[in-house]
Order: C-alpha cells, then structure tokens, then sequence
C-alpha cells in the first residue's frame, strides 16, 4: 500500500474546535465524538431559532472561499425541512448575518454531516470583514435538553494535490482516503472519503505537483463527486506536472445531484503530464474534459458530460452521449492542426436533448481529414442545422474542407460558419495511385507528368457537353450540375481556338459553372467548335518517390485510361508510357508504370 502524500489548496483554518474558547453553546469539548484534531465540540441546540458559533479575534475575509465544517447532531425528530431551513451554516460580518440550509430532516441520514458552503452564496455580508462562523437550528418542536449536536474543525479549503507512489506501488483512492482522514494525527478533510467501497469528494482533486514524482491509478473503483452548494469550477480531477503518472481503467467518475455546478472537470493538461491513461471506464455528468497528444483516453463512455478536447488525444472506441451543451457547439472540440485520422476511429456520437453536433471543429483543424469507422446518431440529416453532424469554423479566408469518411455510419451532414466554404464529404474514399520507375534502374522517378481519366459516365461525366467563353487567362465553363469542387481537373477537347484545349485544375464558380486557367492569352471569345469535358482522376507530377495519388468515394468500378511522360528538365527524360486499368469502388487502384530513357 502506497503513501499518499497530501498538500492543501486554498487552505485556511478558522477554528480546529479542539477548545471551547470564544465558543457559543458548544462549550464542551469531546475526545470520543469527533472528525479533526484532539477533540470536537458538544452543545445543546434546542429551541427553534437556537445558534451556536466561534467568534474570531479579527475578521477573515471569505471572498473567494468554501467554508466547510463537520456536524453531528441527534435532532433529527425535531428538524425543519429544507423550505423550513433545516439546520443552516451562518457567517457575520459585526453588521449582518447570512445563513444557508446544509441539511434538513428532508435528507439528513444522522452521523457526521460534512458541510460545505460557497461563500458566495452568502450574500449579505461584506465577505472581508466576517468574524463569526456558526450552526443555526430550524425546529419544529423543542428537542430534549441534553447534550445534542457537536461541530467540529471550521476552515476554508478547495482541495488537495496528491504525490506519492512508485511504479510498483501506486497510489489508489483508498490510500487518498486514509489520508485525508489521519491515522495517529486526524486530518478529517473530508475532500476524499470511503463508504462501502464508493470514494466520494468534496473538493479539487489533483494529482500530482509538478515534476515532483508521483504514480497514482484507479482500477474498479467508483468516484462520486457529491451534490454541494459549491461554485462551478471548484471540483476538478486534474493531472498535473511532468512527475505525473496516471492510470485509470474500468472506473467510474460521475457527479451526483443535477446541477452544473457540480460536474466535475477533467484536466489532463495542466503542466504537461508525464503519462495520462484512461481506459475501459464511464465518465458521467462531468464538466471539460481535456487532454493532450500521447495520452491513451480508449474504450471509454462520456455521459452528458460537457464539451471533450482531445487536443491529439487517441479516443479510439470511445462513446460520447447526451452532451447538453450550448446550442450549435459540439460534443467534441477538434482545434489542433492535424489529421485525426487513427486519434477519434471506431468512436460513437448519439445526440442529447439539445441542438447540439457531434464533432466542431475549430480554425486550427487542417482543411483535410479523415474520419474513420464512426457511428452518429440522432443528428439532423439536413446540413446548415445546429444539430447537423459536423460543424466548419470560419477561418477567416474561403477554404475547401475536405473529409474522408472511411466505413462512417449515421446521419453525416454539416454546418459551415463561413459562406463562401465549401465543404466536400467523401464517403468511403479509397485511393488511386500511380507509381513511375525507371525500367533500367527501378528507381523511382520524380517530376513525371500524370494524366489518367475517367473512360465511361458511371461516376463522373465523360466527353460533356460545355460552353466556355474567356477573358484574358480565364476561361469560364458553362457545364450543367458538374457536380465539381474546387480543385478538381478537367481536360477540355474540340475547341477550334487551341488556347482553351488541354488539361486543367478548376475552381468552381455556381453548381452550372466553374474556371480555370490557361496557358496563353484568350484571343477569341466565346469558344467555337464541338467542345467537351472530361474528368481528370490524375494531374500532376509524381513526388521524389516516384509517386501520386487521388482519394476520393466511388459508387460503380471506374475505367480508366492515361498516360505519363517526362519531357522537361532537369534530365533524363523519358519515353511516354500508358495508363489503362479500372478503379475498384471497395478497394481502389495501384498501378507501377516503367520508363524507358529518351536518349
């Protein structure tokens, strides 16, 4: 069994209840009944309106604090309930009181009540000039004159940072547990407890400080984050610093209760932990939940949390459901510039109640990615929604956004943030390549020239019919329902004025339009003769491997045809060779195209 090694965060100790002294009602102090220290404090709360405190020497502000006090008391039978009052924690200021219900016979189970207040639910009171600190009773009837209630150990605290353990021994929850409540010492923090094998928190949970060495896992175990009065943001399960080692696998991490405020967030970014691992385990009701590059986050259930960041992430068969966040957000924030491709694959997105998507991308993400293997359900099969699958940032400048959605299931449609976008969603793309060697030397060739096109209209359109007319080095393709993007290529054939001829990459214009650029001048304008347009798979050069490549979705098997030359500088040159073959839909196309020197 490890040690876990405690540091308190926002600590400041009011009274540890161990002496009676500037005490009200609670007078007696008891070395048997109690949470921290030597002793806690006894008295009788017996009238309705009955309230016992400390009185401190000179004020300790509150402002930006969470009071916390342990309670005990047997007067359950004679308690208000909640729209009664309860029994309430107070603070005074010399001018005013402020209270705020912490149990009522409505939820008050008896025993040792941990009691935690954001001060800013209190109200009332200038928060730097509180002095007294106390218990007020809301009864029903008179309880017995004996001794009753015991409170004991006021401070202000958020929580702990944990360190400790080895790679052979690391620190668990149970470990966390024990100290928090002392052994020879009583803590009696209260920020992590055990009951029947649940650990249930209070407080920010950090693990680790720094570079200080620390190896921490949970494994099978249950983490609730208990239904408080605290301000959003105070709960926290946070890895922090290069010493940092965290496992956890087959766990749950959830919040109780229904509010926001008590959703835990997930920081597995603080000071660039060592090692983050998550596997196998359901995160419920939490806040943020970030991570970074290198972390293994797999296998994982993400109920009604709010927004998840990856950041590089893998996420690999992870669910996402029931995000509940702001309307047109998404579940999961993608906002670093690279492909996530193998990061998000075999991950699950069912939609919640709100108008949300499953994947925003933010304007770092690269115009060109892949999804693969990724199920989406219950969103809008209509794009431009604020439930439409993805969504597109604006990245201040037109851009082509291109995703591949390799074996993807569900509703996939989009909303883009920027009008001028075009966003291109190519279902189950496989990938046409070729490769050009030297016949002598079997090395690749690089700067050959690639032309192959398609032969047939079973996916594209083969010998169309246009009109082109031009000004200066643009001309501009009249072609009904093209069903282009820009970027694509074209070879233009039949025109009798030479200059618009040739093979070209296009930009799209209008659904029944798009341009390109040619070679020379435009002398004659509109176009004459019987002119046609081809869609080109292939127009390039090949790369310092020898190679290029198209990926982009088929629905029928597509011939082809081609050819590959190289004729310019820097030399040798070669002899054209052919491209003739068929495009497979499921599996694409390779072929290897041998050159013979031009000497």
């Amino acid at each position: 069994m490890a040690t876990a090694t405690l540091g308190l965060i926002n600590y400041t100790e009011i009274n540890d209840a161990d002496s009676a002294t500037d005490w009200t009602e609670f007078t007696t102090p008891d070395a048997d009944v109690k949470k921290e220290g030597l002793n806690a404090l006894s008295g009788v709360l017996r009238a309705d309106g009955e309230h016992g405190w400390y009185l401190a020497g000179s004020p300790i502000s509150c402002a930006g604090q969470h009071l916390r006090m342990w309670v005990n008391t047997t007067n359950l039978p004679y308690m208000e309930d909640t729209a009664g009052g309860g029994y309430q924690m107070s603070v005074y200021d010399s001018t005013n009181t402020d209270y705020y219900t912490i149990f009522s016979s409505d939820d008050y189970g008896g025993g040792w009540f941990n009691a935690v207040v954001d001060c800013a639910l209190f109200t009332t009171v200038t928060p730097a000039n509180v002095i007294r600190w106390g218990i007020y009773a809301n009864h029903t009837t008179n309880a017995k004159n004996v001794i009753n209630t015991w409170v004991d150990y006021f401070r202000y605290m958020d929580g702990y940072y944990i360190t400790g353990g080895t790679s052979g021994d690391k620190v668990r929850l149970s470990d966390v547990a024990i100290a928090d409540k002392g052994t020879t010492t009583l803590y009696g923090y209260g920020i992590v407890e055990e009951y029947e094998d649940t650990y249930f928190s209070s407080g920010e949970i950090q693990i680790g400080n720094g570079a200080t060495t620390t190896y921490f896992e949970m494994d099978g175990d249950v983490l609730v984050f208990t239904d408080k009065p605290v301000a959003d943001g105070l709960y926290k399960l946070t890895a922090d610093g290069a010493g940092c080692n965290l496992t956890i696998k087959d766990s749950t991490i959830k919040a109780s209760g229904s509010g926001d405020d008590n959703r835990p967030d997930i920081d597995m970014v603080t000071g660039s932990p060592n090692s983050v691992s998550i596997t196998g385990s359901v995160v419920n009701r939490a806040g943020t939940c970030s991570f970074m590059s290198g972390q293994t986050i797999t296998n994982n259930i993400f109920n009604n949390c709010e927004q998840i960041i990856p950041s590089g992430a893998a996420m690999v068969g992870s669910t996402v459901k029931g995000y509940e966040g702001t309307t047109g957000t998404g579940a999961l924030f993608y906002g670093i510039n690279a492909d996530p491709d193998g990061e998000l694959d075999a991950m699950s997105f069912s939609m919640g109640t709100a108008l949300t998507h499953a994947i925003e991308f933010g304007i770092s993400a690269p115009p060109e990615m892949t999804l693969r293997d990724i199920d989406f359900s219950g969103y809008h099969v209509s794009g431009a929604q604020n439930d439409s699958t993805l969504y597109f940032p604006d990245k201040g400048t037109d851009t082509t956004w291109t995703v591949n959605l390799v074996g993807c299931t569900g509703n996939i449609s989009y909303t883009q943030a920027r009008g001028g976008d075009t966003v291109d969603l190519v279902i189950d793309p496989v990938t046409t390549e070729i490769t050009v060697r030297d016949i002598t030397t079997a090395s690749g060739i690089q700067g050959a020239r690639v032309l192959a096109w398609v032969t047939d209209n079973a996916n594209w359109f083969y010998n169309a019919s246009v009109g082109i007319t031009g000004t200066g080095t643009t001309a501009t393709v009249a072609h009904n329902s093209h069903g282009l993007s820009t970027g694509d290529n074209i070879i233009i054939e039949g025109a009798n004025e030479d200059v618009y001829n040739g093979a070209y990459t296009i930009t799209v214009t209008g659904v029944d339009e798009y341009e390109y650029t040619t070679n020379e001048t435009i002398g004659t304008s509109p176009a004459t003769g019987t002119i046609t347009s081809t869609f080109a798979i292939l127009n390039g050069t090949t790369d310092a491997a020898g190679e290029i490549s198209d990926t982009r979705s088929f629905s029928f098997n597509q011939p082809i045809l081609g050819r590959v030359r190289k004729a310019t500088a820097p030399p040798p040159y070669y002899q054209a060779g052919p491209i003739t073959g068929e495009i497979d839909k499921e599996s694409g196309f390779s072929l290897i195209v041998q050159l013979i020197q031009d000497e």
